[in-house]
């Protein structure tokens, strides 16, 4: 239900869907390799790895946030690199799927001090038939080698005389290192960094444009502004049954997810 938050870590998946485009990760937010996980658009795994540490440590899962099928927060605490003491690194996650992906990546410094953070982020894109992905069979050997072009990493698969590409640039500073995109700050008390991840689908050279770039108000974005039309338009059901409101709540949610629009 919109605004409710869940304990992260419990072992269900995080799952997003926007018309032809979604995400299955794992409940800490992580697209794990070697695993049925990834984003996937146009029947294609486009992206079979995205993995985030924080000072060389994986951050702690505290909580998800999905109020609408296509977004979703994920809040998480960087573990102290010595093990011991508090946490004072906040990770928050904004998630957009659209033909394409979004990540507004935040990490809030809590202490009364100064913080030095290494972030590190690592992609593959294997171009995973769907199908391959769901039956454990006939998946590519490894991943493409990223390639950085114009300050983006660009992986790229050709099969025959198609060409199919992913590209993901960050609007903050980072270098690249392969498939690893990386950034090392001092972020001042109570204050804060964050980065833009744009992932952008291309077709035999042709970008399909993503519902959610970098750099424009998530409000305006076509995904938001139909669901909010499905709301207002789809029939209201009252019952004193509270499962029954529940499911009939719930199929309204998925079938205006699942409503692809093609002109």
């Amino acid at each position: 239900m919109p605004g409710s938050w869940t304990v992260a870590g419990s072992g269900d998946r995080l799952v997003m869907v926007e018309g032809a485009a979604f995400l299955v990760a794992g409940p800490t937010g992580a697209v794990a390799p070697r695993r049925a996980e990834g984003f996937f658009f146009r029947e294609t795994r486009f992206l079979s790895r995205w993995e985030l540490t924080v000072n060389g440590r994986t951050p702690e899962a505290l909580a998800v946030s999905a109020p609408d099928p296509y977004r979703a927060t994920l809040v998480s605490q960087a573990v102290p690199s010595d093990g011991r003491g508090d946490a004072t690194l906040l990770v928050l996650r904004h998630r957009f799927v659209g033909r394409g992906l979004r990540e507004d990546l935040v990490v809030r410094n809590l202490a009364d001090e100064a913080a030095y953070c290494a972030i590190e982020l690592a992609y593959d894109a294997d171009f995973a038939e769907l199908y391959a992905v769901r039956s454990g069979q006939g998946l590519p050997e490894g991943s493409p080698e990223a390639v950085e072009r114009a300050g983006a990493l660009v992986f790229t698969h050709r099969h025959g005389a198609h060409r199919r590409e992913l590209r993901v640039a960050l609007s903050a500073p980072v270098t690249f290192d392969g498939n690893l995109a990386r950034a090392e700050i001092v972020i001042p008390a109570r204050g804060e960094w964050s980065c833009c991840e744009e992932f952008v689908c291309a077709f035999d050279d042709v970008a399909v444009e993503p519902r959610w770039p970098c750099g424009q108000p998530v409000s305006r974005a076509k995904p938001a502004e139909r669901m909010a039309a499905w709301r207002r338009s789809v029939p209201v059901v009252e019952t004193d049954h509270a499962g029954l409101r529940d499911v009939v709540a719930g199929s309204a949610e998925d079938l205006g997810a699942l409503r692809i629009f093609d002109p």
